[in-house]
Protein backbone atom coordinates (compact mmCIF):
# COMPACT_ATOMS: atom_id res chain seq x y z
CA UNK A 1 0.00 0.00 0.00
CA UNK A 2 1.58 3.76 -1.26
CA UNK A 3 2.38 6.40 1.29
CA UNK A 4 -0.21 8.25 -0.74
CA UNK A 5 -2.95 5.57 -0.07
CA UNK A 6 -1.83 5.68 3.87
CA UNK A 7 -2.08 9.20 3.90
CA UNK A 8 -5.47 9.71 1.89
CA UNK A 9 -6.93 6.98 4.30
CA UNK A 10 -5.31 9.21 7.41
CA UNK A 11 -6.93 12.36 5.74
CA UNK A 12 -10.54 10.75 5.35
CA UNK A 13 -10.18 9.28 8.50
CA UNK A 14 -9.74 12.91 10.51
CA UNK A 15 -12.12 14.87 8.43
CA UNK A 16 -15.65 13.71 9.92
CA UNK A 17 -14.35 14.67 13.65
CA UNK A 18 -12.98 18.01 11.91
CA UNK A 19 -16.07 18.69 10.60
CA UNK A 20 -18.22 18.05 13.54
CA UNK A 21 -15.49 19.49 15.92
CA UNK A 22 -15.95 22.81 13.54
CA UNK A 23 -19.73 22.75 13.47
CA UNK A 24 -20.19 22.15 16.56
CA UNK A 25 -18.31 25.16 18.31
CA UNK A 26 -20.84 27.55 17.67
CA UNK A 27 -23.78 25.51 18.64
CA UNK A 28 -22.42 24.34 22.07
CA UNK A 29 -21.56 27.87 22.92
CA UNK A 30 -25.58 29.04 21.85
CA UNK A 31 -26.55 26.52 24.31
CA UNK A 32 -24.00 26.31 26.98
CA UNK A 33 -22.90 29.73 26.72
CA UNK A 34 -19.03 30.84 26.35
CA UNK A 35 -18.16 30.64 30.11
CA UNK A 36 -19.55 27.13 30.65
CA UNK A 37 -18.05 26.00 26.95
CA UNK A 38 -15.04 27.95 28.17
CA UNK A 39 -14.71 25.45 31.40
CA UNK A 40 -15.23 22.48 29.19
CA UNK A 41 -12.27 23.25 26.83
CA UNK A 42 -10.10 23.29 29.50
CA UNK A 43 -11.53 20.06 30.89
CA UNK A 44 -11.38 18.48 27.71
CA UNK A 45 -7.36 19.90 27.70
CA UNK A 46 -6.38 18.94 30.82
CA UNK A 47 -7.62 15.46 29.98
CA UNK A 48 -5.57 15.36 26.72
CA UNK A 49 -2.67 16.63 28.50
CA UNK A 50 -2.26 13.75 31.10
CA UNK A 51 -1.94 11.52 27.97
CA UNK A 52 1.72 12.23 28.23
CA UNK A 53 1.85 8.94 31.01
CA UNK A 54 1.84 7.17 27.58
CA UNK A 55 5.71 7.35 28.03
CA UNK A 56 6.53 7.11 24.74
CA UNK A 57 4.88 3.32 24.23
CA UNK A 58 2.46 3.93 21.29
CA UNK A 59 5.22 5.85 19.36
CA UNK A 60 7.57 2.95 20.05
CA UNK A 61 4.90 0.11 19.56
CA UNK A 62 4.61 1.56 16.10
CA UNK A 63 8.67 1.40 15.21
CA UNK A 64 9.37 -1.58 16.70
CA UNK A 65 6.38 -3.34 14.93
CA UNK A 66 7.23 -1.72 11.55
CA UNK A 67 10.81 -3.19 12.30
CA UNK A 68 10.00 -6.25 12.95
CA UNK A 69 7.72 -6.71 9.80
CA UNK A 70 4.70 -9.30 9.01
CA UNK A 71 6.26 -12.33 9.41
CA UNK A 72 7.45 -12.17 13.38
CA UNK A 73 4.05 -12.25 14.70
CA UNK A 74 4.35 -13.88 18.33
CA UNK A 75 7.16 -10.92 18.22
CA UNK A 76 4.39 -8.70 17.62
CA UNK A 77 2.09 -9.91 19.49
CA UNK A 78 4.69 -9.75 22.51
CA UNK A 79 5.35 -5.94 22.04
CA UNK A 80 1.75 -5.01 22.27
CA UNK A 81 1.17 -6.80 25.90
CA UNK A 82 3.74 -5.35 26.91
CA UNK A 83 3.14 -2.16 25.94
CA UNK A 84 -0.74 -2.37 26.95
CA UNK A 85 -0.01 -3.67 30.22
CA UNK A 86 2.88 -0.91 31.13
CA UNK A 87 0.08 1.50 29.61
CA UNK A 88 -2.32 0.54 31.89
CA UNK A 89 -0.23 0.92 34.70
CA UNK A 90 1.00 4.12 33.34
CA UNK A 91 -2.52 5.52 32.56
CA UNK A 92 -3.73 4.34 36.31
CA UNK A 93 -0.84 6.57 37.55
CA UNK A 94 -1.32 9.56 35.82
CA UNK A 95 -5.26 9.52 36.24
CA UNK A 96 -4.36 9.55 40.52
CA UNK A 97 -2.24 12.63 39.26
CA UNK A 98 -5.16 14.48 37.66
CA UNK A 99 -7.51 13.78 39.84
CA UNK A 100 -5.07 15.78 42.53
CA UNK A 101 -4.45 18.28 40.18
CA UNK A 102 -7.90 19.29 38.97
CA UNK A 103 -9.27 20.95 42.38
CA UNK A 104 -5.67 23.08 42.49
CA UNK A 105 -6.22 24.20 38.98
CA UNK A 106 -10.32 25.01 38.85
CA UNK A 107 -9.98 25.34 42.23
CA UNK A 108 -7.88 28.07 42.53
CA UNK A 109 -6.03 29.54 39.18
CA UNK A 110 -8.89 29.09 36.79
CA UNK A 111 -11.35 32.37 36.83
CA UNK A 112 -14.80 31.59 36.03
CA UNK A 113 -18.18 31.79 37.38
CA UNK A 114 -18.59 29.80 40.98
CA UNK A 115 -21.64 27.84 39.91
CA UNK A 116 -19.73 26.74 36.52
CA UNK A 117 -17.35 25.70 38.69
CA UNK A 118 -19.31 23.61 41.13
CA UNK A 119 -20.15 21.90 38.33
CA UNK A 120 -16.83 20.53 37.29
CA UNK A 121 -16.04 18.92 40.18
CA UNK A 122 -18.48 15.77 40.27
CA UNK A 123 -16.36 15.43 36.94
CA UNK A 124 -12.66 15.03 38.27
CA UNK A 125 -13.08 11.34 38.85
CA UNK A 126 -14.13 10.66 35.07
CA UNK A 127 -11.30 13.37 33.96
CA UNK A 128 -9.31 11.10 36.17
CA UNK A 129 -10.27 7.84 33.99
CA UNK A 130 -9.74 9.27 30.72
CA UNK A 131 -6.25 9.16 30.83
CA UNK A 132 -5.73 5.15 31.28
CA UNK A 133 -8.72 5.18 28.62
CA UNK A 134 -6.07 7.31 26.29
CA UNK A 135 -2.55 5.23 26.87
CA UNK A 136 -4.67 2.08 26.56
CA UNK A 137 -5.87 3.46 22.79
CA UNK A 138 -2.88 5.12 22.42
CA UNK A 139 -0.89 1.51 22.19
CA UNK A 140 -4.05 -0.20 20.30
CA UNK A 141 -3.56 2.61 17.55
CA UNK A 142 0.11 2.67 17.13
CA UNK A 143 -0.01 -1.16 16.98
CA UNK A 144 -2.37 -1.07 13.98
CA UNK A 145 0.18 1.75 12.43
CA UNK A 146 2.96 -0.18 12.83
CA UNK A 147 1.29 -3.15 10.79
CA UNK A 148 0.12 -0.10 8.26
CA UNK A 149 -3.53 -1.07 9.09
CA UNK A 150 -4.64 2.85 8.53
CA UNK A 151 -8.10 2.03 7.68
CA UNK A 152 -8.94 0.12 10.99
CA UNK A 153 -7.21 2.69 12.78
CA UNK A 154 -9.28 5.11 10.94
CA UNK A 155 -12.51 3.44 11.83
CA UNK A 156 -11.51 3.63 15.61
CA UNK A 157 -10.55 7.41 15.47
CA UNK A 158 -14.14 8.09 14.08
CA UNK A 159 -15.72 6.49 16.07
CA UNK A 160 -14.42 7.58 19.40
CA UNK A 161 -14.09 11.71 17.93
CA UNK A 162 -16.76 11.67 16.58
CA UNK A 163 -19.23 10.34 19.38
CA UNK A 164 -16.47 12.64 21.93
CA UNK A 165 -18.64 15.74 20.62
CA UNK A 166 -22.29 14.44 19.55
CA UNK A 167 -22.74 12.70 22.71
CA UNK A 168 -22.15 15.88 24.85
CA UNK A 169 -23.93 18.22 22.20
CA UNK A 170 -27.02 15.83 21.73
CA UNK A 171 -27.14 16.31 26.17
CA UNK A 172 -27.26 19.77 25.87
CA UNK A 173 -29.35 20.05 23.12
CA UNK A 174 -31.87 18.25 25.65
CA UNK A 175 -30.94 20.87 28.33
CA UNK A 176 -28.37 18.74 30.06
CA UNK A 177 -25.68 21.55 30.21
CA UNK A 178 -23.95 20.61 33.15
CA UNK A 179 -20.21 20.36 32.74
CA UNK A 180 -20.26 16.99 34.64
CA UNK A 181 -22.65 15.20 32.64
CA UNK A 182 -20.54 16.30 29.23
CA UNK A 183 -17.56 15.02 30.02
CA UNK A 184 -19.35 11.81 31.22
CA UNK A 185 -20.45 11.31 27.58
CA UNK A 186 -17.13 12.34 26.34
CA UNK A 187 -15.21 9.48 28.27
CA UNK A 188 -18.07 7.10 27.45
CA UNK A 189 -17.08 7.88 23.68
CA UNK A 190 -13.66 7.78 24.17
CA UNK A 191 -14.48 4.12 25.78
CA UNK A 192 -16.15 2.70 22.72
CA UNK A 193 -13.68 3.91 20.25
CA UNK A 194 -10.65 1.99 22.26
CA UNK A 195 -13.16 -1.34 22.49
CA UNK A 196 -13.22 -1.11 18.51
CA UNK A 197 -9.28 -0.41 18.50
CA UNK A 198 -8.56 -3.66 20.82
CA UNK A 199 -11.38 -5.81 18.87
CA UNK A 200 -9.29 -4.54 15.06
CA UNK A 201 -5.52 -4.82 16.82
CA UNK A 202 -6.84 -8.32 17.85
CA UNK A 203 -7.67 -9.44 14.64
CA UNK A 204 -4.58 -8.07 12.84
CA UNK A 205 -1.73 -8.76 15.62
CA UNK A 206 -3.04 -10.75 18.92
CA UNK A 207 -5.52 -13.98 17.64
CA UNK A 208 -3.56 -17.53 18.12
CA UNK A 209 -0.54 -15.79 19.83
CA UNK A 210 0.33 -16.39 23.49
CA UNK A 211 -0.19 -13.52 25.96
CA UNK A 212 3.05 -12.73 27.02
CA UNK A 213 4.90 -9.94 28.89
CA UNK A 214 8.38 -9.46 27.37
CA UNK A 215 10.95 -8.18 29.89
CA UNK A 216 13.21 -8.02 26.87
CA UNK A 217 10.70 -6.36 24.10
CA UNK A 218 9.53 -4.24 27.55
CA UNK A 219 13.09 -2.28 27.90
CA UNK A 220 13.68 -1.20 24.34
CA UNK A 221 10.44 -0.24 24.71
CA UNK A 222 11.17 1.95 27.31
CA UNK A 223 14.88 2.76 25.47
CA UNK A 224 12.98 4.36 22.81
CA UNK A 225 9.59 5.63 25.04
CA UNK A 226 11.96 6.79 27.68
CA UNK A 227 12.85 9.81 26.18
CA UNK A 228 9.76 9.99 23.93
CA UNK A 229 8.52 10.83 26.99
CA UNK A 230 10.00 13.63 27.40
CA UNK A 231 8.47 15.42 24.14
CA UNK A 232 5.68 13.92 25.28
CA UNK A 233 5.46 15.40 28.52
CA UNK A 234 6.81 18.81 26.99
CA UNK A 235 5.26 19.53 23.82
CA UNK A 236 1.28 18.98 25.29
CA UNK A 237 2.43 21.60 27.65
CA UNK A 238 3.64 23.99 25.40
CA UNK A 239 1.12 23.67 23.32
CA UNK A 240 -1.46 23.99 26.03
CA UNK A 241 0.58 26.10 27.70
CA UNK A 242 -1.02 29.35 25.51
CA UNK A 243 -4.72 28.58 26.48
CA UNK A 244 -3.65 27.50 30.25
CA UNK A 245 -1.79 31.27 30.62
CA UNK A 246 -5.48 32.92 28.92
CA UNK A 247 -8.23 31.33 31.38
CA UNK A 248 -5.57 31.90 34.15
CA UNK A 249 -4.64 35.43 33.31
CA UNK A 250 -7.70 36.85 31.38
CA UNK A 251 -10.76 34.72 32.09
CA UNK A 252 -12.84 31.86 31.10
CA UNK A 253 -14.35 33.76 28.07
CA UNK A 254 -10.63 35.20 26.66
CA UNK A 255 -10.31 31.19 26.41
CA UNK A 256 -13.33 30.95 23.89
CA UNK A 257 -12.08 33.81 22.22
CA UNK A 258 -9.10 32.60 21.51
CA UNK A 259 -9.68 28.60 21.20
CA UNK A 260 -12.12 28.89 18.78
CA UNK A 261 -9.49 30.13 16.08
CA UNK A 262 -6.99 28.36 17.80
CA UNK A 263 -9.01 24.87 16.92
CA UNK A 264 -9.93 25.71 13.82
CA UNK A 265 -5.96 26.16 13.14
CA UNK A 266 -5.01 23.15 14.85
CA UNK A 267 -7.37 21.22 12.88
CA UNK A 268 -6.28 21.88 9.94
CA UNK A 269 -3.14 19.87 10.67
CA UNK A 270 -4.91 16.63 10.00
CA UNK A 271 -3.48 16.96 6.41
CA UNK A 272 -0.30 16.86 7.28
CA UNK A 273 -0.51 14.71 10.43
CA UNK A 274 -2.00 12.26 8.38
CA UNK A 275 0.87 12.18 5.71
CA UNK A 276 3.70 12.05 8.50
CA UNK A 277 1.61 9.17 10.60
CA UNK A 278 1.64 7.14 7.56
CA UNK A 279 5.46 8.02 6.86
CA UNK A 280 6.91 7.22 10.04
CA UNK A 281 6.66 3.35 10.12
CA UNK A 282 7.65 3.35 6.17
CA UNK A 283 10.91 5.14 7.43
CA UNK A 284 11.66 3.08 10.18
CA UNK A 285 11.85 0.00 7.79
CA UNK A 286 13.54 1.66 6.11
CA UNK A 287 17.31 0.29 5.99
CA UNK A 288 19.27 2.73 3.77
CA UNK A 289 19.48 5.60 5.86
CA UNK A 290 20.14 7.89 2.78
CA UNK A 291 16.80 6.61 0.89
CA UNK A 292 14.94 7.35 4.47
CA UNK A 293 16.20 10.97 4.06
CA UNK A 294 15.49 11.15 0.42
CA UNK A 295 11.90 10.66 1.31
CA UNK A 296 11.77 12.75 3.97
CA UNK A 297 12.70 15.93 2.49
CA UNK A 298 10.49 15.32 -1.05
CA UNK A 299 7.54 14.71 1.89
CA UNK A 300 8.16 17.94 3.54
CA UNK A 301 8.57 19.98 -0.08
CA UNK A 302 5.67 18.62 -0.81
CA UNK A 303 3.48 19.47 2.26
CA UNK A 304 4.73 22.27 2.21
CA UNK A 305 3.43 23.79 -1.25
CA UNK A 306 0.29 21.83 -0.98
CA UNK A 307 -0.83 23.28 2.51
CA UNK A 308 0.47 26.55 1.99
CA UNK A 309 -2.81 27.64 -0.24
CA UNK A 310 -4.66 26.81 2.04
CA UNK A 311 -3.23 28.40 4.53
CA UNK A 312 -2.84 31.57 3.48
CA UNK A 313 -6.09 31.84 1.79
CA UNK A 314 -7.65 31.40 5.26
CA UNK A 315 -5.51 33.59 6.66
CA UNK A 316 -7.47 36.29 4.36
CA UNK A 317 -11.11 35.64 4.81
CA UNK A 318 -10.89 34.82 9.13
CA UNK A 319 -12.27 38.14 9.65
CA UNK A 320 -15.34 37.55 7.32
CA UNK A 321 -15.42 33.55 8.32
CA UNK A 322 -15.48 34.05 12.34
CA UNK A 323 -18.10 36.51 11.89
CA UNK A 324 -20.42 34.55 9.62
CA UNK A 325 -19.82 31.06 11.86
CA UNK A 326 -20.05 32.78 15.24
CA UNK A 327 -22.29 35.63 14.62
CA UNK A 328 -23.23 37.15 17.78
CA UNK A 329 -20.48 35.21 19.70
CA UNK A 330 -17.99 36.69 17.41
CA UNK A 331 -14.98 38.26 19.29
CA UNK A 332 -12.81 41.05 17.32
CA UNK A 333 -9.42 39.77 19.30
CA UNK A 334 -10.27 36.45 17.18
CA UNK A 335 -8.91 37.16 14.13
CA UNK A 336 -5.57 37.88 15.33
CA UNK A 337 -4.78 34.79 17.34
CA UNK A 338 -6.57 32.84 13.92
CA UNK A 339 -3.97 34.23 11.26
CA UNK A 340 -1.34 34.21 13.87
CA UNK A 341 -2.42 30.40 14.77
CA UNK A 342 -2.65 29.73 11.09
CA UNK A 343 1.37 30.71 10.34
CA UNK A 344 2.51 28.44 13.70
CA UNK A 345 0.24 25.53 12.26
CA UNK A 346 2.12 25.85 8.99
CA UNK A 347 5.31 25.91 10.39
CA UNK A 348 4.24 23.42 12.83
CA UNK A 349 3.17 20.96 9.49
CA UNK A 350 7.18 21.60 8.19
CA UNK A 351 8.37 19.94 11.54
CA UNK A 352 6.59 16.89 10.88
CA UNK A 353 8.69 14.76 8.65
CA UNK A 354 12.24 15.80 10.13
CA UNK A 355 10.67 14.85 13.65
CA UNK A 356 9.38 11.58 11.77
CA UNK A 357 12.64 10.79 10.83
CA UNK A 358 14.54 11.49 13.43
CA UNK A 359 12.48 9.09 15.77
CA UNK A 360 12.01 6.41 12.97
CA UNK A 361 16.24 6.02 13.30
CA UNK A 362 15.10 5.07 17.05
CA UNK A 363 16.52 8.60 18.13
CA UNK A 364 13.94 9.57 20.63
CA UNK A 365 16.53 11.52 22.84
CA UNK A 366 17.16 14.32 20.57
CA UNK A 367 13.20 15.45 20.29
CA UNK A 368 12.89 14.69 23.93
CA UNK A 369 15.69 16.91 24.85
CA UNK A 370 14.57 19.32 22.49
CA UNK A 371 10.95 19.58 23.88
CA UNK A 372 12.24 20.23 27.46
CA UNK A 373 14.75 22.73 26.75
CA UNK A 374 11.85 24.64 24.93
CA UNK A 375 10.15 25.04 27.76
CA UNK A 376 11.77 27.79 30.29
CA UNK A 377 12.22 30.35 27.30
CA UNK A 378 8.67 29.69 25.24
CA UNK A 379 6.75 30.45 28.84
CA UNK A 380 9.16 33.24 29.47
CA UNK A 381 8.24 34.84 25.68
CA UNK A 382 4.74 33.84 26.32
CA UNK A 383 4.22 35.66 29.61
CA UNK A 384 6.42 38.92 27.85
CA UNK A 385 4.21 39.06 24.63
CA UNK A 386 0.99 38.16 26.19
CA UNK A 387 1.21 40.86 28.72
CA UNK A 388 2.27 43.60 26.09
CA UNK A 389 0.06 42.72 23.20
CA UNK A 390 -2.52 40.41 24.98
CA UNK A 391 -4.04 37.46 23.11
CA UNK A 392 -2.33 38.21 19.93
CA UNK A 393 1.00 38.11 21.73
CA UNK A 394 0.16 34.88 23.22
CA UNK A 395 -0.63 33.24 19.55
CA UNK A 396 2.83 34.84 18.30
CA UNK A 397 4.65 33.26 21.12
CA UNK A 398 3.10 29.57 20.12
CA UNK A 399 3.85 30.97 16.14
CA UNK A 400 7.24 31.72 17.25
CA UNK A 401 8.02 28.38 19.35
CA UNK A 402 6.71 26.66 16.45
CA UNK A 403 9.08 28.02 14.29
CA UNK A 404 12.24 27.32 16.33
CA UNK A 405 11.24 23.62 16.16
CA UNK A 406 11.04 23.53 12.72
CA UNK A 407 14.57 24.70 12.42
CA UNK A 408 16.43 22.26 14.91
CA UNK A 409 14.28 19.58 13.96
CA UNK A 410 15.75 20.31 9.81
CA UNK A 411 18.91 20.70 10.70
CA UNK A 412 19.22 17.39 12.75
CA UNK A 413 17.08 15.59 10.68
CA UNK A 414 18.03 16.88 7.29
CA UNK A 415 21.74 17.92 7.92
CA UNK A 416 22.36 21.51 6.57
CA UNK A 417 23.07 20.32 3.24
CA UNK A 418 19.69 18.78 2.10
CA UNK A 419 17.92 21.38 4.51
CA UNK A 420 15.06 22.66 2.10
CA UNK A 421 14.43 26.64 3.36
CA UNK A 422 14.48 28.97 0.12
CA UNK A 423 11.33 26.71 -1.21
CA UNK A 424 9.13 27.34 1.66
CA UNK A 425 10.28 31.19 1.53
CA UNK A 426 7.45 32.48 -0.59
CA UNK A 427 4.64 30.45 0.52
CA UNK A 428 5.32 32.14 4.20
CA UNK A 429 5.60 35.88 2.64
CA UNK A 430 2.57 35.34 0.97
CA UNK A 431 0.84 34.58 4.19
CA UNK A 432 2.08 37.30 5.49
CA UNK A 433 0.90 39.32 2.99
CA UNK A 434 -2.54 37.84 3.01
CA UNK A 435 -2.32 38.96 7.01
CA UNK A 436 -1.58 42.52 5.27
CA UNK A 437 -3.90 43.01 3.12
CA UNK A 438 -6.62 41.61 4.82
CA UNK A 439 -6.99 43.49 7.94
CA UNK A 440 -6.32 46.85 4.94
CA UNK A 441 -9.01 45.70 2.75
CA UNK A 442 -11.57 48.07 1.79
CA UNK A 443 -15.41 46.52 0.88
CA UNK A 444 -15.66 43.75 3.29
CA UNK A 445 -15.63 40.11 2.87
CA UNK A 446 -15.86 40.31 -0.91
CA UNK A 447 -12.55 42.14 -0.93
CA UNK A 448 -10.93 39.63 1.18
CA UNK A 449 -12.59 36.85 -0.13
CA UNK A 450 -11.05 37.96 -3.79
CA UNK A 451 -7.35 38.34 -2.46
CA UNK A 452 -7.70 34.90 -0.87
CA UNK A 453 -8.10 33.76 -3.92
CA UNK A 454 -5.79 35.21 -5.76
CA UNK A 455 -3.02 34.72 -2.85
CA UNK A 456 -3.96 30.83 -3.43
CA UNK A 457 -3.96 30.60 -7.02
CA UNK A 458 -0.24 32.20 -7.37
CA UNK A 459 1.24 29.15 -4.45
CA UNK A 460 -0.91 26.71 -6.49
CA UNK A 461 1.27 27.72 -9.14
CA UNK A 462 4.05 28.28 -7.36
CA UNK A 463 3.71 24.39 -6.04
CA UNK A 464 3.43 22.77 -9.21
CA UNK A 465 6.72 24.68 -10.50
CA UNK A 466 8.44 23.17 -6.75
CA UNK A 467 7.47 19.90 -6.36
CA UNK A 468 9.89 17.33 -6.20
CA UNK A 469 10.42 15.38 -8.87
CA UNK A 470 9.78 11.94 -7.52
CA UNK A 471 6.09 12.84 -6.75
CA UNK A 472 5.65 14.74 -10.10
CA UNK A 473 6.60 11.48 -11.65
CA UNK A 474 4.44 9.66 -9.47
CA UNK A 475 1.01 12.06 -10.23
CA UNK A 476 1.82 12.18 -13.92
CA UNK A 477 2.11 7.78 -13.61
CA UNK A 478 -1.47 8.21 -12.11
CA UNK A 479 -2.94 10.58 -14.18
CA UNK A 480 -1.98 8.24 -17.44
CA UNK A 481 -3.64 5.22 -15.75
CA UNK A 482 -6.50 6.77 -14.95
CA UNK A 483 -6.46 7.84 -18.34
CA UNK A 484 -5.09 5.36 -20.10
CA UNK A 485 -8.20 3.10 -18.29
CA UNK A 486 -10.88 5.42 -19.39
CA UNK A 487 -10.14 6.06 -22.64
CA UNK A 488 -10.16 2.06 -23.59
CA UNK A 489 -12.89 1.46 -25.78
CA UNK A 490 -15.33 -1.01 -24.33
CA UNK A 491 -15.68 -4.37 -25.88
Amino acid sequence: MSLGRNTAINIAGAILPTVISLATVPVFIQLIGQERYGVLSIAWLFSAYFNFFDLGLSRATTQRIAVLGRDARQAAADVVWTAFASNLVLGLLGGLVLWMACPFFFGGMFRADSAVLAEVRPAYPLLALSVPLATLAAVLSGALAGRLRFGWNALADVVSASLSLLLPLAAAWQGHTDVGVLVLLTVAARLAGMVLAGVLVWREVLASCRPRFDRAEWQGLIRFGGWATLSALASPLIMAGDRFMVGAVFGAAAVTAYAVPYQIANRLLLFPNAAATALFPKLSGESDAAAARSSAVDAQVTISLLFAPMIAGLIAIVDPLLRLWLQGSFDPRSVAVGQIALIGVWFNALAGTPFALIQSRGDSRFTGLLHVAEIVPYFAVLWWLGNAFGLAGVCSAFALRCLVDLLVLQAKGFGFRETPVLVHVPPLVAMIGAMVLSDRAAGGGLVQLGWGTLIGVLLCAYGAWQVPPPVRDAVLALVRRLFGRYSQPGP
